[in-house]
């Protein structure tokens, strides 16, 4: 094979890498879309079949810095595909998570619940925001599956005003730990 000079090798190498970058993670695949390439310039280059071939196969392999660390383009197009995989799998895995919680939400149930929540404080003097200024709710992960409902209780319901001190009688007809065991019950029932 020819010497090829420092600067074509550079440009190869980076036209090798996006390649990868574009999702060619087979050598095979790859290996097609650089021989077409080079086979689209060798007018200039002069290159035989087995030039090109060799050429190709010792990209592949060649080491090269990529985010700090020298790899060859074959380790990149592995690593590549593996990163590919799992971000697949992520975004596949939130889609089914936002169906699931969107399901929820437009639930009987959860409708119900939800009106049941609001009158139920909204009764006993309380203001009720839904989703302000906070919304959705977070739940820790375990081995079953179950639904979550987050509540949220200003502290100038249940504290002393400019302290951190539990008030000692509620100004509403009934305190928040009544409502939310009624609600636990209505829940459990």
């Amino acid at each position: 094979m020819k010497n090829l000079s420092e600067q074509l090798y550079k440009n190869l190498l980076q036209r090798a890498y996006s390649y990868v970058d574009g999702g060619l993670f087979e050598k095979e695949e790859w290996a097609d879309k650089m021989t077409q390439y080079l086979e689209a310039y060798n007018e200039l280059l002069g290159l035989s079949k087995q030039d090109i071939d060799a050429l190709v196969d010792e990209l592949w392999h060649m080491p090269n810095k990529v985010d700090d660390v020298g790899h060859s383009i074959g380790r990149w197009a592995s690593l590549k595909k593996e990163q590919t995989k799992y971000q697949t799998e992520m975004r596949n895995s939130i889609d089914r998570l936002f169906k699931a919680i969107d399901d929820y939400r437009s639930s009987g149930f959860f409708k119900e619940l939800l009106e049941y929540t609001v009158n139920l404080f909204e009764d006993n003097g309380y203001s009720v925001g839904i989703n302000y200024p906070y919304s959705n709710s977070e739940a820790p992960v375990c081995l079953f599956t179950y639904q979550s409902m987050m509540l949220e209780v200003n502290k100038r319901v249940y504290l002393e005003q400019r302290s951190a001190y539990l008030k000692m009688h509620c100004d509403k007809k009934r305190s928040v730990r009544e409502l939310v065991n009624q609600l636990l019950e209505r829940v459990a029932g």
